[in-house]
């Protein structure tokens, strides 16, 4: 009975991704006064190099379960394909009740070179994301103490977040885990935003589909 259901599972997974596969991608139209907004502006919150020729955009909130499910396949995704880089982008996708100190821990340990390793600590913890367990993860990546602890207090880290908030909002991003995925030179010439392909994706996520979206947009961009 459990290999029949398993087989099943597997099967059914298998028809989805295929069926993703098998439809036209989802685009997207950033309004020229916004790409940089989305595709820039990352206070540290990045992983890649910085000229990769395409960009990813995870949006996401640490309070999220299917974001948290698929930390370790963005992560890795990025270590297979050093020609994009992975913009971080996380918003108060539930409102009020969005639980914004890890948020702020994040972009404020990207001023010290240490979003990624604080982000994956954040995304794979059991632990209640307080101050007390933020300064332990804080401690245990040996950030200066005091400059992250002023980096939380600062008011332009709370703005970034409301910003990122009325950019989704702007955009209709209302579910995630959502990446959108474009050429990197859309941000040196913004007005090129009609003609350079930008894809979404809307919850399911699976490394198949990155790889599927990323060569669509080399693809169509003839980046080599």
């Amino acid at each position: 009975m459990k290999k029949t259901l398993s087989f099943i599972l597997f099967s059914f997974a298998s028809l989805l991704l295929a069926a993703c596969h098998n439809q036209p991608l989802q685009t997207i139209s950033v309004p020229q006064d916004q790409v940089v907004k989305l595709y820039g502006d990352t206070d540290g919150a990045f992983i890649g190099k910085a000229d990769a020729p395409i960009t990813m955009v995870e949006i996401y909130s640490y309070d999220c379960r299917y974001c948290r499910e698929d930390a370790a396949l963005i992560e890795q995704f990025a270590k297979d394909h050093p020609n994009v880089r992975i913009v971080f982008k996380p918003f108060m996708a539930f409102g009020e009740h969005t639980r914004t100190l890890p948020q702020y821990a994040a972009l404020a340990a990207g001023r010290q070179g240490a979003f990624a390793p604080m982000h994956r600590e954040l995304m794979s913890t059991h632990r209640v994301m307080s101050l007390k367990n933020i300064h332990y993860f804080a401690r245990h990546l040996k950030l200066d103490m005091g400059k992250f602890n002023a980096a939380l207090k600062d008011p332009t880290i709370a703005k970034r977040i409301q910003e990122n908030t009325a950019l989704m909002d702007a955009l209709n991003i209302d579910a995630i885990p959502t990446v959108i995925v474009t050429q990197t030179r859309l941000l040196k010439d913004p007005s090129l935003t009609g003609q350079i392909p930008q894809y979404v994706q809307v919850g399911f996520l699976s490394n198949d589909l990155l790889v599927h979206l990323v060569d669509q947009v080399a693809k169509d961009g003839k980046i080599e």
